[in-house]
């Protein structure tokens, strides 16, 4: 299972008693909890989204001088609880989730295809909570074990598809504008801060849906790819 290298064969970097076909259904039950954490993240994302329309609406009321603003504030507060909170909880589930799915997967990805892999199981969780690397380091791991599923499948592309790059950028951009608006407005802005920091704040969670509804076909299909190669394995 290890390629021959000017360096001598690559190494697997971790212990692992199992084989391939009986870590699969441990991948799939974690590709079962992470589809259901993007799903939450997504109705999460459009709550936090009408968040700051409604928002964008009370700015306005504010400046014309309309006398129903106390009543829109009211209702606006009650969204944002609702938005907030989950929106902390979809973030921690998602992080919990999508490191446990990872790992497995890019255990599998090294046991099948250790030439398409540079990045360990457990850095393929780590890198995400590493300053600086975690712009990079976990869509590089993600890209490895794409390649690593599409080699299992006959005569598929190995190329990292489009939603792969959408799913990154919008997950980033997502999170930059979130700590741009943080660091303009605080965590009570004044009127002035708020024409800034609701327009950021608003982009930053459509960004947001867009990435959790890239990355779940993304982990659909590397699940389904490692899947097969399992089963395939009880044959060889």
């Amino acid at each position: 299972m290890s390629e021959a290298t000017a360096d001598g064969p690559q190494a697997v970097p971790f212990e692992e008693t199992r084989t391939v076909e009986q870590l699969a259904p441990g991948l799939a039950l974690r590709a079962v909890w992470l589809r259901a954490a993007l799903l939450l993240s997504v109705l999460v994302s459009l709550v936090t989204a009408a968040h700051e329309v409604l928002m964008l609406g009370l700015i306005q009321m504010i400046d014309a001088g309309d006398p129903g603003v106390v009543e829109r504030a009211e209702l606006i507060d009650v969204v944002g609880a609702v938005g907030g909170f989950g929106l902390l909880a979809s973030l921690v589930l998602n992080a919990i989730a999508y490191c446990y799915w990872v790992n497995r997967a890019a255990r599998i990805a090294w046991l099948t295809h250790p030439e398409e892999m540079t990045v360990s199981p457990t850095w393929a969780a780590a890198w995400n909570f590493i300053p600086i690397a975690s712009l990079w380091m976990p869509f590089a791991a993600a890209s490895q074990i794409w390649r690593a599923a599409r080699k299992a499948e006959p005569g598929a592309s190995a190329d990292r598809p489009l939603r792969m790059w959408v799913w990154w950028l919008a997950w980033v951009a997502s999170n930059l504008l979130g700590n741009v608006s943080t660091r303009v407005g605080g965590f009570e802005p004044n009127l002035e801060e708020l024409r800034i920091t609701v327009p950021l704040d608003l982009a930053g969670s459509v960004l947001l849906l867009l990435a959790s509804l890239m990355l779940l076909p993304i982990v659909s299909e590397i699940t389904a790819a490692l899947r097969r190669r399992g089963a395939a394995d009880v044959f060889d």
